[in-house]
């Protein structure tokens, strides 16, 4: 496993990638105490991206070119893409310097914790299920380490942005080998393992509600959604308490359906296989526990995961069929691909009513409307709260996984009115589907006066420099990771 170290000199290793802001005045490498000879604008201009090498004295020296905004979601990505594209061309250790000419505009600490996230998800391989392997490159061997040059003073603070990126990286990566999971390899059951798992080495509780349980209970739309599938629906109840006198106390819920077949009314072939994705907001709940435990914020944290196949089988629940929810209420089944919104209603009737938390955020791949409406640029934020909407997008902005605030417009609830149930999960009109969606999910908080949906559908799985098609990108871990950190 890929390790890191903090070093005051140049000794370590042969290879350095210096990280070089815009047009930062290379003379600077003179204090570095680097026999490095005079660069010239036209051989190196520091835009992002760009690379120059020079060799010195048994030294490499690879200069990477940041460009001018040094905003931590774009140089974790230039240096994502660069290690991915360059790994194998390094020594198993490597060292990393950055030159600014202000190093007050942007914290080292911040840098240093932003190139190693992006290294960590760079070396990653998704072709689990290769039969010819990819030879590892230096930077996946047991010995390899990357040295972060740092003067004294700066050492703790780097130290502590590090082990923070650190955490917050090897959550996002388990949760991405999970989403890019075959449902023939994750189904709920397999699932439920992993999330205990995931559990007991990060020192967080995991209960798992099996479908008897539900069916006591009363979780009468989780159950439904998944009855057509041969592995029953199940709930996972996720619960950390970080210690603190006065914590506040947070709920998270997460969309599980480990496939999405549609259902009855059944998906078009063309991205059906994309749908092993649409665990993603369960994934990204799990995550954020596994980061906050692993930091051991002082925070509690209830998450509820309703985890279910949306299959086509001989019980599946057809359109026309009226479910009973946790809460009480009916709904008529218009459109069984809208299935996400049924698991949701009862995880949050059941977290809100049971548990009470000062807060609650449900995250899911919820709706195709989201993603033709902002693609794959961010995720939507539906929120009955002010406050916690500015919370989460300050976060969005810090982390690089961004937000867009969405109306949710009262007069949309009569799109759901239905004539023989109180409820219907569709309303059947070409537009304002992801705000349906969460007018939808508000009947069911019991007018918790502090509640943010997050439809992460344009931005849980899609095309980056590492895959052909698409893959998982993490999203939600870093946002919810630094909104917690931050409360």
């Amino acid at each position: 496993m890929l390790k890191y170290e903090i070093v005051t000199d140049f000794s370590s290793c042969s290879d350095w990638i210096i990280g070089v802001k815009g047009k930062t005045d290379l003379n600077l490498l003179k204090n570095l105490t680097l026999d490095i000879p005079f660069i010239s604008d036209k051989d190196f201009s520091g835009e992002a991206g760009k690379e120059f090498v020079v060799n010195v004295n048994n030294k490499r020296f690879l200069f990477l070119g940041l460009g001018e905004d040094l905003r931590f979601s774009i140089v974790q990505k230039i240096f994502r893409q660069f290690t991915f594209q360059n790994k194998d061309r390094f020594n198993e250790k490597t060292g990393i310097i950055f030159l600014l000419t202000d190093i007050s505009a942007t914290p080292l600490s911040r840098l240093c914790e932003a190139a190693w996230q992006g290294i960590q998800i760079g070396i990653n391989n998704i072709g689990s299920w290769k039969t010819i392997k990819k030879a590892s490159s230096a930077w996946e061997s047991a010995n390899a380490c990357i040295y972060f040059y740092s003067g004294e003073a700066m050492q703790e603070e780097i130290k502590i942005s590090l082990h923070k990126g650190n955490i917050i990286t090897n959550a996002r990566n388990t949760i991405c080998r999970l989403i890019n999971t075959p449902g023939n390899y994750l189904n709920p059951s397999d699932f439920a393992s992993a999330i205990e798992e995931i559990g007991k080495n990060a020192g967080f509780k995991v209960q798992i509600f099996n479908a008897r349980e539900l069916q006591k209970k009363g979780l009468h739309a989780l159950l439904a959604v998944g009855q057509g599938s041969k592995t029953p629906a199940i709930l996972a109840q996720l619960s950390y308490d970080g210690g603190q006198k006065d914590q506040k106390h947070i709920g998270l819920v997460g969309k599980g359906v480990t496939f999405d077949t549609g259902g009855i009314s059944i998906k078009s072939s063309t991205n059906m296989h994309f749908m092993k994705s649409d665990m993603s907001g369960a994934a990204a709940i799990l995550g954020t526990f596994q980061a906050v435990a692993n930091l051991r914020l002082p925070i509690k944290l209830t998450g509820f995961l309703p985890i279910a196949e949306n299959a086509i089988g001989s019980q599946a629940i057809r359109p026309g069929d009226i479910l009973s929810s946790y809460n009480g209420k009916t709904i008529e089944v218009i459109d069984t691909d809208a299935e996400g919104r049924l698991i949701l209603a009862d995880a949050l009737s059941y977290l809100v009513r049971n548990f009470n938390p000062d807060m609650v955020v449900n995250m899911a791949t919820l709706t195709g409307s989201i993603v033709g409406t902002l693609g794959n640029h961010a995720a939507g934020l539906f929120s009955n709260n002010d406050e916690l909407a500015q919370q989460l997008i300050a976060a969005g902005n810090e982390s690089g996984e961004n937000l867009w605030r969405m109306p949710l417009f009262d007069a949309i609830k009569d799109d759901l009115k239905s004539d023989v149930a109180d409820l219907r999960n569709f309303s059947g009109l070409p537009t304002t589907g992801a705000i349906s969606a969460a007018k939808f999910l508000e009947e069911f908080i019991d007018n918790h006066p502090v509640w943010a949906h997050i439809d992460i559908a344009g931005v849980a799985f899609d095309k980056t420099e590492m895959t052909q098609l698409k893959a998982a990108t993490g999203y939600g871990v870093r946002l919810l990771t630094e909104w917690i950190s931050n409360l």
